[in-house]
């Protein structure tokens, strides 16, 4: 590969079909202890086609789910809930500079 820049898809659609309100939240949070943004997408156009999306912060990824990683943050900070790996994350921007958005 040399020094070329390849990008990841670092991201997985997760089905809820067979899960309650409860659980979703409850895998949403574990999911988000354990490095990955991850969101409940229920609402609007995916009505129908209910599933967790969840990015996992700590590889190289394409534009799109940088974009989707910092949507997260912003909004769990909102919600008094920063991610445990948040710091983790923070520490590393330097090294993670090339690839990462914020």
């Amino acid at each position: 590969m040399g020094k070329e820049r390849v990008d990841y898809t670092a991201a997985i659609d997760l089905g809820t079909w067979d899960l309650t309100p409860a659980q979703i939240n409850a895998f949403v949070d574990a999911l988000a202890d354990q490095g990955f943004a991850a969101f409940y997408r229920h609402k609007g156009k995916w009505k129908g086609a209910e599933h967790i999306h969840a990015i996992y912060a700590f590889l190289p990824m394409k534009p799109q789910l940088q974009s989707q990683l910092s949507e997260f943050l912003r909004e769990r900070r909102r919600a008094g809930k920063s991610p445990k790996w948040r710091g983790k994350l923070k520490a590393q921007e330097s090294k993670l500079k090339h690839w990462m958005v914020w």
